[in-house]
């Protein structure tokens, strides 16, 4: 399959290999390309579970300042005043418990990353709370791509049974997470109209 294929090719040159990836993937998040996904299942292909979480954590790590940065420069009044009529109940409940709230935000895939890594310039919200928090909220999500990539290398090597468990969890995972944020996000929406 695929995965033989490539990765005793990875071993040749890996570390080249794996810092061209974080630096690719960073610069994805950095400048917010929609390609995070792709890539995401290219690390649990190219690298495995493990040290693709690694690579994927490393990108975000390098490519979220970059993110914030430039969303702190291009983010003018009117945007910002249209996010907040439009977002309200979140910059409210950014406000109250902004650790929290960051790390629903991270964890629940309804809201965009570059949406998200807008909140620093929109409010005063500590820029290295924000980071770390990110950073943790990144890490479920991760997770469950990874174990997609996992179960879809392993199928495409041979059936085994236990593979297609991990592909059921990662999809089944990424379901979940996103009915959740679209309940907590309707509950936060006619919370605010009351």
């Amino acid at each position: 399959g695929l995965a033989q294929w490539v990765r005793p090719r990875l071993e040749e040159h890996f570390w080249l290999v794996f810092v061209l990836f974080v630096l690719a993937y960073g610069a994805i998040v950095g400048f917010s390309l929609p390609l995070a996904a792709v890539a995401s299942l290219s690390a649990g292909l190219l690298f495995g579970f493990w040290v693709g979480f690694l690579a994927i954590m490393l990108s975000v790590a390098l490519g979220l300042p970059v993110n914030m940065l430039l969303a702190e420069r291009l983010v003018g009044t009117a945007q910002k005043e249209h996010l907040g009529s439009k977002f309200g109940w979140i910059f409210r409940e950014l406000e109250s418990a902004p650790a929290r709230t960051t790390l629903i935000l991270r964890l629940l895939p309804i809201f965009p990353f570059v949406l998200v890594n807008l909140l620093p310039s929109l409010l005063p919200i500590h820029r290295g709370m924000f980071y770390g928090v990110s950073l943790l909220g990144v890490m479920p999500g991760a997770m469950a791509v990874l174990a997609v990539a996992e179960g879809a290398s392993g199928l495409a090597d041979g059936f085994d049974p236990l593979l297609l468990v991990w592909v059921g969890a990662g999809l089944a995972t990424l379901i979940l997470l996103q009915m959740v944020a679209k309940a907590w996000a309707r509950n936060k929406d006619q919370g605010g109209q009351s």
